[in-house]
């Protein structure tokens, strides 16, 4: 419920303010996206290499998914009435996965843990993984989302997976349909 502003108290603020005139502008600035400290790691620690055999391993077609990128697919079988559902959002989401900040191989061993426990207690239905879109990373490109449609299609439990709506986390998140035990 609104709560209105009484007659007096409009009248006091107009005679403390005074004239106000708008100021002409038509142009919005935005401001860059922060960029992360850099660290100075030695390229011999342990994280490091890891990255550098996850980088060997990315396809060639990853380097060119951007951030406002549509993430999409679906198995032979899975009907499209479903996929358009997921596509929707409309597919009760069971659990959730935030990868933001992780590192490749920090990513890599969550998601593989969060899919051994949602197969442990053999919950099928879908669940959401944010990979973000890249804007904390060192050249403000997507890092983890490179990789999410490698990992995905590896994984035998996952039937299809696709972009999150925007309220839902949009290109920066997937919904991914687990298949039923």
């Amino acid at each position: 419920m609104k709560q209105r502003i009484h007659k007096d108290d409009i009248e006091l603020f107009r005679s403390s303010v005074g004239k106000v005139q708008p100021i002409p502008q038509d142009k919005v600035l935005m401001s860059k996206p922060r960029k992360k400290k850099k660290y100075s790691a030695s390229n011999d620690l342990p994280e490091n290499r890891l990255n550098q055999y996850f980088d060997a391993i990315l396809p060639e077609n990853a380097s060119t998914i951007g951030p406002t990128d549509i993430l999409m697919f679906k198995r032979d079988g899975i009907q499209n009435r479903i996929f358009k559902r997921l596509k929707k959002g409309q597919v009760p989401v069971i659990a959730e996965l935030d990868l933001h900040g992780h590192t490749i191989h920090q990513a890599k061993v969550s998601l593989d843990l969060f899919f051994s426990q949602i197969n442990q207690f053999n919950a099928p239905g879908c669940v959401r993984i944010i990979h973000g879109k890249g804007y904390g990373s060192q050249h403000a490109t997507p890092v983890i989302k490179q990789y999410i449609p490698v990992w995905l299609q590896e994984n035998t439990h996952v039937l299809a997976y696709c972009s999150c709506p925007v309220s839902d986390g949009g290109t920066g998140a997937v919904y991914v349909l687990l298949k039923r035990e």
